[in-house]
Protein backbone atom coordinates (compact mmCIF):
# COMPACT_ATOMS: atom_id res chain seq x y z
CA UNK A 1 0.00 0.00 0.00
CA UNK A 2 2.80 2.40 0.81
CA UNK A 3 4.33 1.87 -2.67
CA UNK A 4 1.06 2.78 -4.40
CA UNK A 5 0.67 5.86 -2.20
CA UNK A 6 4.29 6.88 -2.86
CA UNK A 7 3.84 6.70 -6.65
CA UNK A 8 0.35 8.13 -7.04
CA UNK A 9 0.19 10.35 -3.98
CA UNK A 10 3.58 11.80 -3.19
CA UNK A 11 5.39 11.61 -6.52
CA UNK A 12 2.41 12.82 -8.55
CA UNK A 13 2.12 15.83 -6.26
CA UNK A 14 -0.94 17.65 -5.08
CA UNK A 15 -1.90 18.89 -8.54
CA UNK A 16 -0.86 15.89 -10.67
CA UNK A 17 -2.27 13.25 -8.34
CA UNK A 18 -5.57 15.04 -7.98
CA UNK A 19 -5.93 15.49 -11.73
CA UNK A 20 -4.85 11.95 -12.60
CA UNK A 21 -6.93 10.06 -10.03
CA UNK A 22 -9.53 12.51 -8.79
CA UNK A 23 -8.18 12.29 -5.22
CA UNK A 24 -6.27 14.61 -2.97
CA UNK A 25 -3.25 13.01 -1.27
CA UNK A 26 -5.16 12.58 2.00
CA UNK A 27 -8.18 11.18 0.14
CA UNK A 28 -6.03 8.68 -1.73
CA UNK A 29 -4.45 7.48 1.51
CA UNK A 30 -7.86 6.97 3.13
CA UNK A 31 -9.16 5.15 0.04
CA UNK A 32 -6.16 2.79 0.13
CA UNK A 33 -6.68 2.13 3.84
CA UNK A 34 -10.35 1.33 3.26
CA UNK A 35 -9.45 -1.29 0.61
CA UNK A 36 -6.54 -2.94 2.49
CA UNK A 37 -7.27 -6.65 2.90
CA UNK A 38 -3.98 -8.28 3.87
CA UNK A 39 -0.99 -7.92 6.14
CA UNK A 40 -3.07 -7.94 9.30
CA UNK A 41 -1.36 -6.14 12.18
CA UNK A 42 -2.66 -7.53 15.50
CA UNK A 43 -1.32 -4.54 17.43
CA UNK A 44 -3.45 -2.01 15.53
CA UNK A 45 -6.18 -4.39 14.36
CA UNK A 46 -5.94 -3.17 10.77
CA UNK A 47 -4.66 -4.47 7.44
CA UNK A 48 -1.69 -2.84 5.74
CA UNK A 49 -1.50 -4.40 2.26
CA UNK A 50 -3.75 -4.69 -0.80
CA UNK A 51 -4.23 -7.90 -2.80
CA UNK A 52 -3.23 -7.97 -6.44
CA UNK A 53 -4.22 -10.40 -9.17
CA UNK A 54 -2.82 -10.91 -12.64
CA UNK A 55 -4.40 -12.58 -15.64
CA UNK A 56 -2.35 -14.15 -18.38
CA UNK A 57 -3.52 -15.58 -21.67
CA UNK A 58 -1.35 -18.08 -23.51
CA UNK A 59 -1.30 -19.45 -27.02
CA UNK A 60 0.45 -22.56 -28.35
CA UNK A 61 3.65 -21.71 -30.23
CA UNK A 62 6.35 -23.63 -32.08
CA UNK A 63 9.85 -22.51 -32.88
CA UNK A 64 11.18 -23.61 -36.28
CA UNK A 65 14.85 -23.27 -37.20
Amino acid sequence: MSDVYEIFGRQAGTIGGKEALGYTCAGLYQALLSQADGGYDPDTGSCTTISTAYRFDGVPAFVAR
